[in-house]
């Protein structure tokens, strides 16, 4: 049985300042008088006044808000009815950055990282029928190894227990509750087709061994195919039957055995074959279309417009008007240069690595910009003929990380039937801001892959990996020398004819731009 209670009340709360002279070695002890202290409820920052509407000063690497140690406390007292034969865990779900806990005095444990969960064991630390004092000290000082580094992140790092906390009470054998902060069960699908997938099961179990026995796993369901069964663990994969589904494993602590019920929900994966980016490129079919006659500005002219409507007539962390940045840096801007990707024009012509030519212009305005801005149309539309198997399209524009994993814009191609085929525009998927480029550790930052190519305006290099090949450091900016476009494949049905081709900007605060497109 486990038992889940929420610990968000009574805590008592002060601030470690030099200036007030509390010691942590002081606050952690159940003599120390915390009278004065503030009564605080979880979630909880202590940045809520001096970290809103404040900038950060990146030149000396902190910003103006409070960054430091600070101490929560509150007392548990668990009966012995409660405690007697059980585990008991204290679960956060957030402490930003770093946070230490005490029970009466003692050293508990200590946890690194602002945004993940951590739970801490306890049981040797308590005493049943007896007031037990938990201190909690947390810093949000600027640290070289927990990110944003030094406080290189564009926003306040609100310090403090800023999300809720539990008290766990469980069975001595249980779901492990100490495998970072994690539910301890883990379902891994491989094998995946469009009608069926194999999934590998894992749970981690604390305190337990699979007994003796020769039925160690009952299910009647038929719910695991060939399962693997160690002493705290077991790994199976499991069947194609969707839906919720239970197995029993018998368990044994000492000289009690029992079966333990373990449920699955099983749900259709969905995936279908791959075909990469311009892998299919046969430059002898590829047809240019000429949109010159849409063209409606410089690509260099992105950041230098002002973007003044529409705007909330209300206080807001708006963009800035020249359509970069943010409110903490409301002057930022980049400088886009196109020189070296005109030089390579030749009879309006672009031919790239890929094998997909584009025709661009090597003077005058070379991209047909949308947005929500009043600036540019919100849309446009290219006329389009015959049949093609793929549409090539180079584009460039902006985007944020407000605009992060949902679409910014659409490409729809219409045949001549009134069906379409549709692309979205996902930051950081296949659509890229022009001034940057992304950060990517396969950890926390991900993205689809491969990543899209790109091509580098000043140069003309065509790269799926621009930070490499133009020797981009660091985590924060990753700011491209004269900007990037990006280059984007997009199957079609060559079984149909081509009406139109549309683009259509979707969010909010970017600038879309379509400079070329090339039919196969």
């Amino acid at each position: 049985m486990r038992t889940i209670r929420e610990f968000n009340n009574f805590w008592k709360f002060t601030k470690l300042q030099d200036e007030i002279g509390i010691s942590k070695k002081a606050v952690i002890s159940p003599e120390y008088a915390d009278t004065s202290w503030q009564f605080v409820v979880l979630p909880h920052t202590y940045n809520s006044e001096d970290g809103a509407g404040r900038t950060m000063d990146m030149s000396e690497n902190r910003g103006d808000y409070y960054h430091g140690s600070v101490c929560y406390r509150r007392s548990l007292v668990l009966s012995s009815e409660e405690c007697e034969g059980k585990e008991v865990y204290l679960e956060f779900e957030g402490a930003n950055t770093v946070a230490e806990v005490y029970i009466n005095g003692r050293f508990v444990g200590k946890h690194s990282g602002g945004y993940s969960a951590f739970r801490f064991n306890l049981t040797d630390y308590i005493c049943a029928d007896k007031d037990n004092l938990i201190a909690v000290i947390v810093s949000n000082a600027p640290t070289n190894y927990i990110a944003p580094i030094a406080d290189q992140g564009d926003f306040t790092k609100m310090g403090g227990l800023y999300r809720g906390v539990k008290l766990i009470i469980v069975d001595p054998v249980h779901i492990a509750l100490n495998d970072s902060g994690s539910c301890g069960v883990y379902i891994m699908p491989h094998n995946i087709s469009e009608s069926a997938a194999n999934i590998n099961m894992l749970v981690k179990l604390d305190k337990a061994e699979i007994a003796e026995a020769k039925a160690k796993i009952y299910d009647p369901q038929g719910v695991l195919i060939q399962p693997n069964v160690s002493d705290t663990s077991i790994r199976s994969k499991v069947n194609d039957h969707l839906g919720h589904h239970t197995f029993f494993v018998r368990m044994k602590q000492g000289q009690m055995e029992w079966w333990q019920p373990v449920n699955v929900q099983i749900t259709k994966s969905e995936k279908t074959s791959v075909i990469l980016p311009f892998s299919q490129v046969n430059t002898s079919e590829c047809r240019v279309m000429n949109m010159d006659s849409l063209f409606n500005a410089n690509v260099t002219d992105i950041f230098r417009n002002e973007y003044l409507t529409p705007r909330s007539p209300y206080t807001t962390l708006q963009l800035p008007v020249q359509g970069i940045g943010e409110w903490c840096h409301p002057k930022l801007t980049a400088d886009i240069d196109d020189a070296g990707l005109r030089a390579l024009v030749r009879d309006e012509m672009l031919t790239t690595k890929l094998g997909v030519p584009f025709r661009t212009l090597a003077q005058g305005s070379n991209i047909a910009f949308t947005s929500l801005w009043d600036n540019y149309p919100d849309s446009l539309s290219i006329p389009l003929s015959g049949r093609a198997s793929h549409a090539y399209l180079m584009m460039a524009g902006s985007t944020n990380h407000m605009q992060c994993r949902i679409a910014n814009g659409i490409v729809r191609v219409y045949y001549t039937d009134g069906t379409s085929d549709v692309l979205e525009l996902v930051n950081p998927d296949n659509w890229c801001p022009i001034e940057q480029d992304f950060y990517v550790d396969g950890q926390a930052f991900t993205v689809v892959s491969p990543r899209p190519y790109r091509i580098h305006f000043k140069t003309g290099l065509v790269s799926n990996d621009l930070g490499k090949d133009l020797g981009i450091k660091g985590v924060y900016g990753r700011s491209i020398e004269g900007g990037a476009g990006v280059l984007l494949d997009m199957p079609l049905n060559p079984s149909k004819e081509l009406s139109h081709l549309t683009l259509e900007t979707l969010s909010n605060d970017v600038v879309i731009g379509l400079m070329g497109v090339t039919l196969q």
